[in-house]
């Protein structure tokens, strides 16, 4: 129903609105690149949602960024249309600026986001960059174009599928003259998307976080160096790409030195291309964090297995070696097996012809969930430190770190402004809006050309495609509200930001009693949700929430109950196996009070002599009694130990394949024990692991919180007696 509105008020806004498909292009073209790096990202373990959230989120958030770019600019003493703010508070500003969803998503949740993969730092920075680049460039969009916009055309900025180079623009080497005259000349500056340079920049933090976690002393000292690295880049190519847009020599002013623009930022700049590094830079970074990730699954073992019958990394470990060769040889292996294994178990869900179509279609899905599920297992189970310390300690350091980068980018963008000042280029200036700060002012003005009617239909249409992207009805409707109060509201805000005292004393002083009641109710419309005026959005936000919350559980639920089912299935393929087999044995009287366990490929045979059948595995009794011993199981005796006790039931079939069987989902032919049904549930607290045990009776699971679920059906609570069977 939601899609269906979201459909019809678009429609209508394109109708209404002059230039909003051309403003929608690079909204369309970022989501798509946003699915092309989902692909790519054969290590994530956020979900799509969580993608196409955050790219949401980025697109408000720019319009904060160039509001926070506004107030610096009040603060360094230069106006938002001088070259001081336009290159350097733009470059500062904004570079640092776009990433700060993701530290707030750090301290608010510290115990998922520790636990991330490395490629899921990336994935989300390209999402809010991705949404910046929405917002700038489909504002300028919306806006009527200059003179010179005429001149070199509208379409500036170049969009496709591929995530490095959608949004990118090349300039001219010759400037703007020659850019109006030749289009198809290329051999200038250029600059890429926000969305490179910012999963650049999330990119060293996740390495940085995976160098600190060996616990060297010379990787934790190179830890620190990722991030202020790729910050120095990306503050660079952003200036100096601006100054490049400010002249109409284009980067013919790069040889001449200038007064305010840093020697060492130039140099940086034009060693590196002119922008052309941003490209190869984040792609290597891209791949160092695949490679990460997959060394981190290699580690966590069996929790980071899809399944039994799955292909797994080769073991290079037992190759020898030096470790700087073998550890990138067995993150290589082990990247392009788990992400073959991967897409191998979604294929068959997808293809199960045992199926319908639309059940197919669910399966599919859910198994999808279910491997991205067990890589945030493996992921897990490499992070080190001991909740709920850990946790807080990621969120203070997060809040530490970004804290220090938010002054040191503020002190030194607000130091070059004033350097630089209202002309880098004295009479070579091109006034091009070339940050979006500077497009605030025109931003405002097309919104009131939009009138009451279409700033309605325009809000409604953000609301549902907010809600669309997963935002609740409360946070779609403050955020819009908040967003249209501030353009219509733009050019008494943007005076306000440059001289607070002086726009405070113009507004009293000209504002009549109506004005005033009007402007306070305006204002406490939008921005106090916890009034009589919010009352009735709150109420349906929260039965929203509540009905969102309730379709995850039962999501979940189904997961869970289609994971059991198929364990199940499992341990009773396994039973069947094992009751053949037991079949097959010679008849003998010997053999007839023998059991035989199975796990679907190995066989294991009661008893601790070496003299059985061929094909079966070796007796372990010793290494079961050790594992009874280990985790506190008490030994019980029986007349035919033969002086060790607890050796009988040691060497019952079962216990000898549970430590063998590399999943624990196993058959027997004969019905277990009393003693063995208590060593299980022991078994599975100890490993931390469930355990399905099928026998002639029926399925046994044992769960890791020591609950039983019995051969017939009964729940058994954790601490309660498993009942007799008989």
């Amino acid at each position: 129903m939601c899609q269906r509105i979201t459909f019809v008020l678009m429609v209508a806004a394109l109708a209404v609105v002059p230039r909003l498909l051309a403003a929608l292009v690079p909204a369309a073209a970022m989501l798509g690149c946003l699915m092309v790096m989902a692909l790519l990202g054969r290590t994530r373990t956020v979900s799509w949602r969580a993608m196409s959230l955050m790219f949401s989120v980025g697109v408000p958030w720019a319009v904060v960024v160039a509001l926070l770019t506004r107030v610096v600019a009040g603060w360094a003493g230069v106006k938002v249309s001088d070259d001081g703010a336009g290159i350097a508070l733009a470059a500062f500003i904004e570079e640092a600026g776009k990433l700060a969803p993701l530290v707030v998503a750090a301290m608010v949740a510290p115990g998922r986001v520790r636990r991330f993969a490395a490629v899921d730092w990336v994935l989300l920075g390209f999402a809010l960059g991705a949404g910046f680049t929405v917002a700038e460039d489909g504002a300028r969009r919306l806006i009527p174009p200059g003179p010179l916009a005429q001149a070199i055309g509208e379409k500036l900025l170049s969009y496709s599928l591929n995530p490095w180079t959608s949004g990118e623009f090349t300039m001219s080497s010759g400037g703007w003259t020659t850019q109006i005259l030749d289009h198809t000349d290329a051999s200038g500056p250029m600059i890429p998307g926000h969305q490179v340079w910012t999963m650049t920049l999330a990119a060293a933090i996740a390495l940085g976080i995976a160098l600190w976690r060996t616990r060297r002393v010379a990787a934790r000292l190179v830890a620190w160096a990722p991030v202020p690295a790729v910050l120095t880049l990306a503050v660079s190519d952003h200036a100096a790409y601006n100054a490049s847009a400010r002249s109409w020599a284009s980067a013919a002013w790069a040889g001449q030195g200038h007064d305010g623009f840093p020697e060492w930022m130039l140099d940086l700049w034009q060693a590196l291309g002119q922008g052309r590094s941003a490209v190869p830079v984040s792609a290597c970074l891209l791949v160092l964090c695949l490679l990460v990730d997959a060394r981190r699954r290699l580690r966590a073992g069996e929790l980071g297995i899809t399944g039994p019958e799955v292909p797994r990394p080769p073991a290079l470990g037992t190759l020898g070696g030096p470790s700087m060769v073998r550890a990138p040889l067995e993150a290589m292996t082990a990247l392009a097996v788990f992400s073959f294994s991967d897409l191998l178990v979604i294929a068959r869900a997808y293809g199960k012809r045992d199926l319908s179509r639309g059940e197919r279609m669910v399966w599919g899905h859910t198994t999808a969930a279910w491997v991205l599920g067990v890589r945030r297992q493996a992921m897990s189970a490499t992070t080190p430190g001991l909740e709920p310390g850990a946790r807080w300690g990621f969120a203070v350091a997060a809040l530490a770190m970004s804290s220090l980068v938010a002054l040191g980018c503020l002190w030194q963008g607000i130091t070059m402004a004033r350097a630089i000042g209202p002309e880098l280029f004295y009479g070579d200036d091109a006034s091009t809006s070339s940050y979006f700060a500077g497009l605030l002012d025109a931003l405002a003005a097309f919104w009131d050309e939009l009138g009451p009617a279409g700033q309605i239909l325009m809000i409604a249409t953000a609301v549902m495609l907010l809600m669309t992207a997963g935002w609740s009805l409360a946070l779609a409707l403050a955020v819009t509200g908040a967003a249209s109060w501030t353009m219509t509201h733009g050019r008494g805000l943007a005076s306000f930001i440059h001289d607070p005292a002086a726009a405070t004393s113009s507004y009293l002083s000209n504002v009549t009693a109506g004005q005033l009641a009007w402007d306070l109710f305006d204002f406490a419309l939008t921005f106090i949700p916890g009034s009589v005026f919010g009352a009735g959005a709150h109420t349906i936000a929260r039965t929203t929430a509540r009905d969102m919350a309730a379709n995850r559980a039962a999501m979940r639920q189904a997961a869970a109950a289609r994971t059991q089912a198929q364990h199940v299935a499992e341990s009773q393929a396994a039973h069947t196996r094992a009751a053949r087999v037991k079949e097959q044995l010679p008849a003998t009287k010997r053999n007839k009070r023998k059991a035989v366990s199975s796990d679907r490929y190995n066989d294991a045979l009661s008893g601790w002599s070496k003299d059985r059948p061929p094909g079966f595995l070796d007796p372990n009794v010793e290494e079961v009694l050790q594992v009874t011993d280990e985790m506190g199981h008490p030994r019980t005796s029986h007349y035919v130990d033969q002086g060790v006790p607890g050796k009988y039931f040691a060497s019952h079939a079962e216990r000898q394949m549970a430590l063998n069987a590399k999943w624990p989902r196993i058959g027997v032919s004969k019905p277990m024990c009393p003693d063995c049904q208590g060593w299980f549930r022991s078994l599975a607290q100890y490993q931390r692991r469930d355990w399905y045990v099928t026998d002639p009776d029926g399925t046994w699971i044992f769960r890791t919180d020591g609950s039983v679920v019995t051969s017939s059906g009964l729940q058994v609570s954790s601490g309660q007696p498993i009942p007799e069977i008989y």
